[in-house]
């Protein structure tokens, strides 16, 4: 089993919400964004640990939340083309 995350690691990503509480299976989605947006090298390496490589590649195509900056740099990464990236959809400009 994985061991998670430290706490002040938890601390910093999850400053809005009361990390002692996150469900990581149930609330995959939020946490896989919020690593992948704010995390540290340390918060990747566990990222790709603890969970499936399609279950990253799901958030990183649908997740509307994603800045542009980290959906472009995971879209380069797993060769996953623009069109299929719903934070570019519908994107001004």
């Amino acid at each position: 089993m994985t061991k998670l995350l430290s706490e002040s690691e938890l601390r910093l990503l999850f400053w809005d919400t009361d990390y002692t509480q996150i469900d990581y299976k149930k609330h995959s989605k939020a946490v896989i964004e919020r690593i992948l947006m704010f995390g540290s090298m340390d918060a990747y390496r566990w990222l790709f640990r603890f969970y499936e490589t399609d279950e990253i590649k799901k958030v990183i195509t649908t997740s509307r939340q994603l800045d542009v900056r980290t959906a472009t740099m995971f879209m380069n990464f797993f060769g996953i083309p623009r069109e299929e990236m719903a934070c570019f959809k519908n994107a001004l400009g």
